[in-house]
């Protein structure tokens, strides 16, 4: 079985765009882009489809670092 429904994915804490739609793999992908340097936590919380069984949940932190080009 394939995942269905979207993810929100959160930098820092805080919401970044909208909730992406999974893909047929199950997947969604977020592109960073401007972010400041420095490090960011990011995280994604995982949003069902309304007739899904499953329930809400969230990924584990992970860090991320922005350098210079």
């Amino acid at each position: 079985n394939v995942l269905t429904g979207s993810v929100q994915f959160m930098l820092d804490g805080r919401k970044v765009g909208k909730p992406q739609p999974l893909d047929r793999n199950g997947q969604a992908i977020w592109k960073a882009t401007h972010q400041q340097i420095g490090m960011h936590e990011v995280t994604a919380r995982y949003i069902p489809d309304q007739k899904s069984k499953l329930l809400p949940s969230i990924s584990v932190l992970k860090e991320h670092t922005v350098g210079r080009d």
